[in-house]
């Protein structure tokens, strides 16, 4: 059974730079590593804005910014890529990077990391690299019913969430914080819409 989730208000963001009232944030937990995959979308800068909330600290803090790039089973994981994947990649880890370091103490890394799925590859670098927890950015969940043969979502994760947030909730070995899907994107928007302390969850 999955745990209690707990809830966080996020506000969105368009700019690379980040707006001084998130910066005066002070988050009620901090952590010294934190995992942040990021896939090219606005919601990048929501997330790595988040982590460097929740990286700040007197001693420093490190947020290992990834970029999964999947790589089908016909090819081998070290498979040549194509330079748009790489390029659209290395873009997303250079505005990560510029979005986390506006933060006092925080050092983000980035690194492209290629898996035979986005899900599995995110729960392997959060052990690879022993982090204390993971930001994420919720996907809208598929509408395909059927579960994971037909396309959609296969088991009984939460019906809000799409397959990689399920997936990397269940299977994580660190805490998740997930943000909400963007435009309120997600079955259950109308009930969180008028609650101000809804917006992301943790695991």
């Amino acid at each position: 059974m999955p745990r209690a989730l707990r809830t966080q208000m996020l506000a969105g963001t368009r700019r690379v730079e980040v707006p001084a009232e998130r910066m005066s944030h002070e988050p009620e937990v901090e952590y010294a590593h934190i995992l942040v995959p990021v896939f090219g979308e606005t919601l990048d800068d929501d997330i790595m804005s988040t982590a460097g909330q929740l990286a700040t600290g007197d001693q420093g803090a490190t947020v290992d910014a990834i970029y999964v790039v999947e790589v089908p089973m016909s090819l081998p994981l070290d498979a040549h890529l194509p330079l748009e994947k790489l390029a659209r990649a290395e873009e997303a880890l250079r505005r990560a990077k510029r979005v986390g370091e506006e933060y006092e103490g925080v050092q983000v890394q980035t690194e492209v990391v290629r898996g035979r799925t986005v899900g599995s590859a995110i729960v392997e670098a959060a052990r690879a690299r022993k982090v204390e927890v993971i930001v994420l950015g919720a996907e809208p969940p598929t509408r395909i019913k059927g579960g994971g043969v037909l396309g959609g979502i296969a088991g009984g994760g939460p019906r809000e969430l799409g397959e990689v947030t399920a997936y990397v909730l269940e299977k994580s070995p660190v805490r998740v914080l997930v943000t909400a899907p963007p435009d309120g994107a997600g079955p259950d928007s109308a009930d969180e819409a008028g609650d101000p302390e809804l917006g992301a969850r943790a695991r």
